[in-house]
């Protein structure tokens, strides 16, 4: 199999693994009737009887596993900051994964994987979306930067409020799945790269969004 093939492959995954997250727990929340957002945390769906927890759970595992397929091909097309970053990635979609494997009634490994998973992801997307800005993806890399704020404020808020934490997890979830499903389209060929990474690690695109950002 070519190279390119497997680029596209982990692109896919990319784009496989946030969109799977996010169904398995919309899923699961709406097999939960007594779940509240107010009351509850996300990982509470993990316990609950019958199908919400196996949404939940087996949800989260393939996602992690995903993310972990697409941070591999991260990793093959940066240098430097980034390749660190995508190496950061993969920690931290091996800790979503663990989230899923050890629900809450298996302490302290759940707590252990949850925190992994809440401050490995924002370091990772900060250490790529720095490889992005070195490299004249401004734009690109500005966003990512907000996301990296936003989930670092829902860190803030689950630690305020220590419970009925459910939105602001959400809030954190969507601000570090926002970075990979970009990149994760770029890898499959919805945006065409260059033959190979820039220096320190630049995803190249010819997109109009690339191009409205600095170019």
């Amino acid at each position: 199999m070519k190279k390119s093939d497997w680029r596209k492959i982990a692109g896919y995954c990319g784009l496989l693994a946030p969109s799977i997250a996010v169904v398995s727990i919309v899923l699961a929340i709406l097999a939960s009737p007594n779940f509240s957002f107010a009351g509850n945390a996300l990982s509470d769906l993990g316990i609950e009887p019958g199908i919400a927890a196996l949404l939940f759970n087996y949800g989260l595992i393939v996602s992690g596993m995903l993310f972990l397929a697409f941070s591999f091909g991260l990793f093959a097309r940066l240098a430097g900051a980034g390749r660190l970053g995508a190496a950061v990635m993969a920690l931290a979609s091996i800790a979503l994964a663990a989230v899923g494997a050890f629900p809450e009634n298996l302490e302290p490994l759940h707590f252990y994987a949850s925190f992994s998973y809440f401050l490995l992801f924002p370091l990772a997307t900060l250490l790529v979306a720095t490889a992005l800005s070195r490299d004249g993806e401004k734009r690109l890399a500005w966003r990512g930067y907000v996301s990296v704020l936003i989930a670092f404020a829902s860190i803030l808020w689950i630690a305020r409020s220590g419970h009925g934490i459910a939105i602001p997890e959400i809030v954190h979830a969507l601000a570090m799945f926002w970075l990979p499903f970009v990149l994760g389209r770029s890898m499959a060929g919805r945006e065409k790269f260059t033959p190979s990474p820039a220096p320190s690690g630049r995803l190249r695109t010819s997109s109009p969004a690339s191009r409205a950002a600095g170019r």
